[in-house]
């Protein structure tokens, strides 16, 4: 989470600091704030969203993608679009090097799960949220997580719910 995340989190947190954040913005600290967080090349990140659409037209080439050299196949029928959803959500993946975070109702490809487990064991530090009835559904890469030591599951008195009907992905570079 960049240091702007953080400050307008704590903003939004209660009036107090919102009177706090008024007097700033007021006084011209903010500005001062601001420019200070945002210098520091060490501590800045790029936040960026981005939408992808699937399926793609053509089903994309996992070797393409995934293996170092591409696909060496000469009469490969997938996909080597670079510019396709699939593409392009793995070139993300893979160029996570601190964190990854994801929230989605389950994962049951195994290409992506191959891909978390591979940022884990690299050192990546990885944080699931996903639907813990989901665990037993079929093709459900879930087992593979926890066998693999990606997450454990976290039991409180007070069960909390994540509803969510999309895939919510964030990668710190």
């Amino acid at each position: 989470m960049s240091k702007r995340s953080i400050v307008g989190t704590v903003i939004a947190g209660g009036f107090m600091l919102n009177a706090i954040f008024l007097i700033a913005k007021l006084t011209g600290a903010w500005s001062w704030i601001v420019k200070r967080q945002t210098q520091s090349s060490r501590q800045r990140q790029e936040i960026f969203f981005k939408t992808l659409f699937f399926p793609d037209n053509k089903v994309a080439c996992k070797a393409e993608f995934t293996q170092r050299h591409g696909c060496t196949n000469k009469v490969c029928h997938f996909s080597h679009d670079p510019k396709s959803s699939y593409a392009q959500l793995l070139k993300l993946l893979q160029s996570a090097c601190r964190t990854l975070d994801v929230c989605v109702f389950t994962i049951t490809c195994h290409d992506l799960a191959d891909i978390i487990i591979d940022l884990h064991n690299k050192g990546v530090i990885v944080r699931l949220i996903t639907d813990d009835e989901q665990v037993d559904a079929s093709g459900s890469q879930i087992g593979s997580f926890r066998a693999a030591g990606v997450f454990k599951c976290a039991k409180t008195r007070r069960r909390s719910s994540c509803i969510t009907s999309s895939c919510c992905w964030m990668v710190t570079l």
